[in-house]
């Protein structure tokens, strides 16, 4: 089951803001040791194997990585060159720190680290801090203060009008 092109002690996690999708990425024979995921027993990874065992790569992988404050969801698994990959799409609220604790490395080999950015989860340093970015502020859309500008004049020419009307009466 050994794809070759992932150090075999490393699991790299990737954590994409914009899209906030997380990408964990490890050998089979890793993943194997998480989770129950050659579901035909033939010692051949395949994706069908993969996708036959959807809740025992939530189980042993997913739930054993909770990346806090957030809710998860849509989660796959696929075979890569050399590689299993396992993406996620997260929900988490605006601003503030997100913090990961792979619990993962409590069954693996003591020699096992996880690489997340510029920080490595080892042994019993678990967990990873993710500082983001506060919220920006919404930059006004010049072309709508445009528009509702000419509008806001027209209405305002409109009833001068009325009241110069009204007057001369």
């Amino acid at each position: 089951m050994l794809l070759l092109g992932h150090v075999a002690d490393e699991i790299v996690v990737t954590f994409d803001e914009a899209t906030r999708v997380e990408t964990v990425t490890m050998t089979a024979d890793t993943l194997a040791m998480l989770a129950p995921i050659d579901a035909d027993g033939d010692g051949e990874l395949t994706q069908a194997d993969l996708d036959a065992r959807a809740e025992a790569l939530k189980l042993g992988v997913w739930e054993q990585a909770k990346l806090s404050p957030c809710t998860r969801s849509r989660e796959r698994a696929s075979i890569e060159p050399g590689f299993v990959a396992l993406t996620a799409k997260y929900e988490c609220p605006p601003g503030g720190e997100l913090s990961q604790e792979f619990k993962w490395l409590m069954v693996l080999p003591s020699n096992y680290r996880v690489i997340f950015g510029n920080q490595v989860a080892k042994g019993d340093s678990r967990t990873v801090h993710l500082t983001r970015s506060p919220p920006k502020a919404a930059e006004p859309d010049v072309q709508s203060l445009v528009v509702w500008g000419l509008v806001g004049g027209a209405i305002a020419t409109v009833v001068g009008f009325g009241l110069v009307r009204r007057l001369r009466k």
